[in-house]
């Protein structure tokens, strides 16, 4: 699974590819999203 981090203005600003890190070692503020890439032959949810 692929997560990319986007902030309130959708600007991308990190892919979340480290699977042993938690999410407070990323740049997270309120109102930032999350996405989902959906991987070969995977379906978003």
């Amino acid at each position: 699974m692929e997560l990319e981090l986007y902030g309130v203005d959708d600007k991308f600003y990190s892919k979340l590819d480290q699977e042993d890190a938690l999410l407070g070692s990323y740049p997270v503020d309120d109102g930032c999203r999350i996405h989902k890439l959906a991987g070969r032959g995977g379906r978003c949810l």
